[in-house]
C-alpha cells in the first residue's frame, strides 16, 4: 500500500472546512466552517509537488483538474470557452471532436469531462494506512500514452486562453482613412502667421519640461491601471504566495479517496464550479 497519493490518477476528494480554519480560534470562522457541508467531487490528481518548500508538511501538495458531466460554461470574463474539455471513454462527444481518453481499467462514469481550467492546488491529508492504489483507475502511459495526449488538449487550451487574454488587454485599433479624410475636409488647417514666429517659439527648456509634465502623467495613469487590475487579483495573489502552514485557510484541505465507485455515484457527481464556490465560502 502506497504513503502517498499517486500522479496520472483519478481520485475522489473532499474538503475539511474545519481543518482549514482551526489555527485562527475565531469562534465565528468555526461555527459557519462546522454548519458547511462540503460535496465529493471527481478530479483528475495531476502534478504532485514534492519539495518541502515550506518545511515539514503534514499534508501532500497535489495540481489537480475537476472531473464534470457536462461541458464547461463560458466565462469570458476568463476567456474559458465550452470546448476546453476533453471527453473520457466511454463519453465520445466533444463541441470539437477530440478523441476521448482511454483509461486503466476502463472509466466506471458516462458523460464524463476532464476540465482542462480552472486547475488548482490542493493539499491532501495523509493516512496512516496510506493509500490504496491496487484499484485505482488512471491514465496510462507507455506505448498507448494517453496522459500525453490529455496534455496536448490540456496545454493547447491554455495557450488558447492566454492568446484571448492578450487580444482582450490589447486591441488592435484599426484607423479609418475614410473618417480621417473627413475630419481633415471638414477642417481645414488654417495658415501659419509666421511674423511672431520668436514671440510665441517655446524654448527647449519649456519644451522639455512640459514634455516632462505630460510623461510623468502618463506614468502615473499606466500606474492607476494596473493597480486597479492587482486589487481584482488580490485574493488569488495572495493563496498563491501565502505559507500553507501559516494560512491553511487558503489552501483547500481535502481528503482523497481511491476506489471511485464506492465513494460517488454517477448521479452524485457535482459540477466542477461548485468547489470553487465552497472554498471562496471558507477564505471569506
Amino acid at each position: 500500500m502506497n504513503k502517498e497519493p499517486e500522479e496520472g490518477t483519478f481520485a475522489v476528494i473532499r474538503m475539511d472546512p474545519v481543518a482549514m480554519v482551526r489555527h485562527l480560534n475565531d469562534t465565528e470562522a468555526l461555527r459557519a466552517a462546522e454548519a458547511m457541508s462540503p460535496r465529493s467531487y471527481l478530479v483528475y490528481v495531476h502534478t504532485h509537488h514534492t519539495l518541502p518548500v515550506w518545511g515539514l508538511k503534514p499534508w501532500y501538495s497535489f495540481d489537480i483538474y475537476l472531473v464534470g458531466l457536462c461541458l464547461p460554461s463560458p466565462n469570458q470574463e476568463e476567456c474559458v470557452t465550452p470546448d476546453m474539455c476533453v471527453p473520457i471513454f466511454p463519453n465520445t462527444s466533444h463541441p470539437e471532436g477530440r478523441i476521448p481518453v482511454r483509461t486503466e481499467p476502463p472509466f466506471p462514469f458516462d458523460n464524463c469531462f476532464i476540465w482542462s481550467l480552472p486547475n488548482l492546488e490542493i493539499r491532501v491529508c495523509p493516512r496512516a494506512e496510506g493509500f490504496d492504489w491496487d484499484e485505482t483507475t488512471r491514465l496510462p502511459t507507455g506505448p498507448v500514452d494517453e496522459r500525453s495526449r490529455w496534455l496536448d488538449y490540456e496545454g493547447e487550451d491554455r495557450v488558447r486562453q492566454h492568446t484571448a487574454r492578450q487580444a482582450r488587454q490589447q486591441p488592435d485599433v484599426v484607423p479609418n482613412p475614410h473618417t480621417s479624410k473627413e475630419v481633415s475636409q471638414s477642417h481645414p488647417t488654417p495658415p501659419v502667421d509666421r511674423s511672431h514666429r520668436a514671440e510665441t517659439a517655446i524654448s527647449p527648456r519649456a519644451e522639455d519640461e512640459t514634455s516632462s509634465i505630460s510623461a510623468g502623467k502618463s506614468a502615473y495613469s499606466c500606474s492607476m491601471i494596473a493597480s486597479t487590475d492587482s486589487i481584482d487579483s488580490m485574493t488569488e495573489l495572495e493563496r498563491l504566495f501565502a505559507d500553507p502552514e501559516e494560512s491553511p485557510e487558503l489552501h483547500p484541505l481535502c481528503h482523497l479517496w481511491c476506489d471511485l465507485t464506492t465513494t460517488i455515484k454517477q448521479d452524485g457527481i457535482p459540477i466542477p464550479v461548485l468547489f470553487f464556490e465552497e472554498r471562496d465560502a471558507i477564505i471569506r
